[in-house]
């Protein structure tokens, strides 16, 4: 249980950390202490050394894996494109062979007018000569 007593900032760079008053005569002091003995000092900078290098390495991690899915996005984006590409290909020679066969309509139809032109002119000619 903690006393309803607010915390005090310590801010060290563009870091605020927030503790409470008793820790932070707890933390002077320990410190006050470490400070007075050689092999505290070493310890301290030995853990602030693992500190760094811990922070360095999660760095590199985390930028490792964003690379990794960067590259796959880049794969599954070629292959995308690959796909789109071929499929545009299967379109324009499909939409080609249509175009052909509406062609081919257009012709049979022009051939039909034109019977049904003649049809037309026989049935008259039948009715004149009559």
């Amino acid at each position: 249980y903690r006393p309803a007593v607010p915390k005090v900032p310590f801010s060290k760079g563009n870091l605020t950390f927030w503790f409470f008053p008793e820790d932070v005569s707890l933390l002077i002091q320990e410190a006050s202490s470490a400070a007075s003995s050689p092999s505290s000092q070493k310890s301290i900078e030995s853990m602030l050394g693992l500190e760094k290098s811990n922070f360095f390495q999660s760095i590199q991690a985390i930028l490792q894996s964003i690379q990794e899915g960067l590259v796959k996005i880049q794969e599954t984006m070629v292959k995308n494109h690959e796909e789109i590409k071929n499929e545009m290909g299967n379109l324009k020679g499909e939409i080609h062979k249509m175009c052909e066969k509406i062609g081919n309509f257009q012709q049979m139809k022009a051939k039909n007018e034109q019977k049904v032109q003649k049809m037309k002119e026989k049935e008259q000619r039948k009715k004149w000569r009559k």
